[in-house]
């Protein structure tokens, strides 16, 4: 993007701009929207924070990024995830099952 003159933004051109039109960053903006933190999701869905992580990888999770470095803001978790060891769930019925058949025989 280039100025009016044709000349490249400088960060320090960015933020004259920034603080002469009052406007709002973007971590500001998301926050203000109810994006939330990876601690924030982490707490609502049982998880560690790397599992959040994990999950933004595999695509699980919306994510908005605000910064250059990484930093990242959620989507609120839709219903439909995968719950916190429902891949054991199926075994352990199964295993529960087999042994209240055995006991019962």
């Amino acid at each position: 993007m280039r100025s009016g003159s044709g000349q490249a933004f400088s960060g320090t051109k960015i933020l004259r701009l920034k603080y002469a039109y009052k406007l709002t960053d973007r971590y500001t903006r998301l926050r203000a929207a109810g994006k939330l933190t990876a601690e924030e999701v982490a707490e609502r869905l049982g998880l560690a924070v790397a599992s959040v992580k994990g999950w933004q990888y595999r695509g699980l999770l919306q994510v908005h990024r605000y910064n250059d470095s990484g930093g990242c803001l959620y989507e609120q978790p839709a219903p439909d995830l995968p719950r916190k060891f429902a891949h054991k769930q199926s075994y352990l019925q199964t295993t529960v099952q087999q042994t209240i058949s055995a006991c019962n025989q």
